[in-house]
């Protein structure tokens, strides 16, 4: 009953510290939950991944409910809990500086709805994050026709980051004006959670590029966690694995043996093979 662990930490291995200083990031913050991803890594990398499981496992069931988690209630052995609660519990407790490669940092912006050249920063307004994770819930799916093209996908992301609000007057005409999130920065990666496979009666999935340009940015598809059934039951990742110069994609699974199974060498067609060799399977969280 671990793998809403074991899922969320494959993504990490394989799609995510390849390509980060996880080591010079937590001996910097010193903080308990970079210090033990960083520490499962090795042994990941030394070929001792049903180790680095297992340690952090450990880690979860002592440590986490009684130190980091204090809004969940305790993560204990042998019961089920959702992959999404426990990724956002994981992030909210981890370092700052970790954080901050996933994460946009904007400042509000003001534009009047009858004329676009009247616009304004907020005079004392601070850089702000956004959430870690972008959500797409129903409303947005059918808004932006995710369950049929994925053409929309990067509007819907960057209308939910800077998400327009209806405020007060126009400081220059006195008409409406909308308020926007302006990003100032690119993060490294961008978690997705989809959640129309929690919604009863939904037989569709959203169609997801592997490719998607956000803002300034181009976004690669890395990794995709998924679930056996709308209400989690078990939950296993796809990834692109690097390894020796070349990538391939895998399904990671720690209940099956060997617990990798290579897909395919095509990592371009993440989605096309996702949806056909793993049909039943709801998704639940990607990154990019």
């Amino acid at each position: 009953m671990s793998c809403y662990i074991d899922a969320f930490m494959e993504l990490f291995w394989h799609s995510i510290l390849p390509h980060i200083e996880i080591d010079q990031i937590a001996s910097q913050t010193g903080n308990p939950l970079d210090n033990i991803m960083a520490g499962a890594f090795v042994l990941v990398k030394q070929g001792f991944r049903l180790d680095a499981s297992t340690q952090m496992r450990n880690f979860v069931y002592k440590n986490i409910k009684e130190l980091y988690f204090p809004k969940q209630p305790p993560y204990e052995q042998g019961n089920m809990y959702d992959v999404v609660d426990f990724a956002m519990d994981y992030m909210e407790q981890a370092s700052e500086q970790f954080r901050a490669m996933f994460q946009y940092k904007c400042s509000r912006y003001n534009m009047c709805f009858e004329d676009t050249e009247h616009c304004w920063f907020m005079p004392d307004d601070t850089v702000r994050n956004t959430p870690l994770f972008i959500t797409f819930i129903p409303s947005v799916v059918d808004k932006f026709h995710l369950s049929t093209s994925s053409d929309q996908s990067a509007h819907a992301i960057t209308h939910l980051i800077g998400y327009p609000r209806l405020k007060q007057q126009c400081i220059y005409c006195q008409k409406l004006a909308y308020q926007y999130k302006l990003p100032h920065n690119d993060p490294a990666f961008v978690f997705v959670i989809d959640k129309l496979g929690a919604v009863p009666n939904r037989t569709d999935n959203i169609i997801f590029p592997y490719i998607i340009q956000l803002y300034s940015q181009r976004y690669q598809l890395h990794a995709m966690i998924h679930s056996t059934s709308r209400t989690g039951i078990h939950y296993k990742t796809t990834a692109v694995i690097h390894n020796n110069g070349g990538c391939f994609l895998a399904c990671l699974d720690n209940l099956s043996k060997p617990g990798i199974t290579v897909i395919t060498e095509n990592v371009n067609e993440f989605y096309f093979h996702f949806s056909s060799n793993h049909s039943s399977l709801q998704k639940k969280l990607k990154i990019i």
